[in-house]
């Protein structure tokens, strides 16, 4: 199955088009399945996808405005923190981080992302 990804447009008179991005999953865009390799490499391949999106979409990470991450556990805060700075300059966009009970396919991260439009 391939990836579905969700890329919503919304516009306002007085704003740039905005850009809500919601990868599905931890998923390689080459493979299906969640990437091995534990919480690091599932980290990096959310925001290795994000990026994908936003470029194929003619934007980048540098026009994020906000991102919602859901953690299965919220003791990888530190970690994720770490792997976040190498993808994003400051100043960091505004980020919401949320430990939840359970997350698809038993995947331990999942970011969402808003940017504006390049």
């Amino acid at each position: 199955m391939p990836l579905q990804w969700r890329t919503v447009p919304i516009r306002r008179p007085w704003l740039r088009t905005i850009w809500f991005i919601a990868p599905d999953r931890r998923r390689s865009t080459r493979r299906p399945e969640i990437v091995s390799g534990g919480f690091e490499a599932q980290v990096h391949q959310s925001l290795v996808n994000l990026r994908t999106v936003l470029q194929a979409a003619g934007s980048d990470l540098k026009h994020t405005v906000k991102t919602t991450v859901f953690l299965k556990d919220k003791n990888n805060i530190a970690v994720m923190d770490r792997i976040y700075r190498t993808y994003f300059e400051e100043p960091f966009p505004a980020r919401s981080t949320i430990e939840v009970a359970r997350l698809p396919k038993d995947a331990q991260v999942e970011i969402e992302l808003i940017a504006l439009k390049a």
